[in-house]
């Protein structure tokens, strides 16, 4: 088991995704967390409206935030968290 702590480092990135509409850009984004082992990513200019949260099938938790108007999609930003990640986290409000 893993635990996000002092013991460990946690490797942390950023990432303007630009937009985050298209279908494939989700795993792509999983697939560079992965490929660099990182704990935590960020996502700028996710352009996704509302905010919420999103659990994937390999077990990391989306978390977003984006501009309230439904019709808009403008700015926005997203958290990735990794599964050992997800078990640090004590609370979001979306």
């Amino acid at each position: 088991m893993t635990f996000i702590g002092t013991k460990k480092r946690t490797r942390v990135g950023f990432w303007n995704i630009r937009t985050m509409l298209e279908a494939s850009r989700l795993s792509q984004a999983l697939k560079e967390m992965k490929n660099y082992k990182l704990d935590l990513l960020g996502l700028s200019e996710m352009k996704w409206p509302g905010s919420g949260e999103l659990l994937t099938a390999t077990g990391e938790q989306l978390l977003y935030s984006g501009r309230a108007d439904e019709e808009k999609h403008e700015y926005g930003f997203g958290l990735i968290l990794s599964k050992a990640m997800r078990k640090s986290l004590t609370l979001w409000i979306a």
